[in-house]
């Protein structure tokens, strides 16, 4: 009989022919079946898979974990929802603070939805950029895990346009469920005129990499797209413009931060736009 030993571990899968998108993603050794095999349930969730030993090996545990991910498709420029013209029923006059459009709600929905299944890492925290499209995406989540939202102006969106209008912290506080116990690493104060994608992003990796070493247990991201640029930078060794409501994931293992997923879109019923927005 084959020996126990991956039994109950979190275990990483590799060399698989038939079923090559499996590689390099994890899951837990829940069963033994057979001589050679263990039924391996999928970090996502679903039914258990029957993988060869052979093509297991025991997972280094994560010391830190990070998720990633980028606000929904946004009123003004989704691209199947577009209104010109919401700024005039926006209830403010920030016009460079538009929410998510129907499309972005429902992708929300769905990452919220793929993040409370995944039961790999308890999310202590939910992390976000001030701007409306942001804090949407993250209530959310923070919704169906209950969590409250930590706002960070230390991720939010390029700032071309300077001084930002962003809704004051009542506004925030009366529209969703801030934690109020949480001080931003970067006050709104702090922020300075952007010129370029990359210099948001630096001031992004910056704030974030305090962030980390703020606060215990594994941390969700909500930022734009120049902001995740930072993000992806700090904890990982991929780059790149992250998609509309993707999930990204990034693991501390033996002292070095490692890409566990990258742009996932698997929870995603419009997976193309989703792609389509990582630039």
């Amino acid at each position: 009989a084959m020996a126990d030993a991956l039994l109950g571990q979190r275990v990483l899968i590799s060399g698989l022919q038939t079923r090559p998108e499996l590689n390099g993603t994890y899951g837990r050794a829940t069963s033994a079946m057979g001589r050679d095999r263990y039924g391996v349930v999928p970090e996502g969730g679903g039914e258990a898979i029957a993988i060869k030993a052979e093509n297991l090996s025991p997972a280094r545990p994560a010391e830190s974990v990070v998720f990633v991910t980028r606000h929904g498709a946004r009123i003004d420029n989704s691209p199947t929802d577009r209104d010109a013209n919401w700024l005039m029923h926006a209830g403010h006059a920030r016009r460079d603070d538009p929410h998510l459009s129907p499309h972005g709600e429902r992708a929300a929905a769905e990452l919220a939805a793929k993040l409370k299944a995944q039961t790999a890492f308890s999310i202590a925290h939910v992390v976000s950029s001030p701007f409306v499209r942001c804090m949407q995406t993250a209530d959310a989540v923070a919704r169906a895990l209950d969590l409250p939202i930590k706002v960070e102006p230390g991720i939010c969106e390029v700032l071309h346009a300077f001084p930002p209008r962003l809704a004051a912290s009542t506004e925030l506080a009366s529209r969703w469920r801030v934690d109020e116990t949480y001080t931003p690493v970067v006050g709104v104060s702090d922020l300075q005129r952007e010129r370029s994608d990359g210099e948001a992003a630096r001031r992004a990796q910056r704030a974030a990499e305090e962030v980390r070493r703020r606060l215990d247990g594994p941390i969700l991201f909500v930022g734009h797209g120049a902001s995740c640029l930072g993000l992806v930078r700090a904890f990982g060794d991929a780059g790149g413009y992250v998609g509309y409501c993707t999930v990204s994931r990034f693991e501390l293992a033996g002292g070095r931060w490692t890409t566990a997923e990258f742009n996932d879109v698997g929870h995603l019923s419009d997976k193309r736009t989703a792609l389509d927005s990582a630039w």
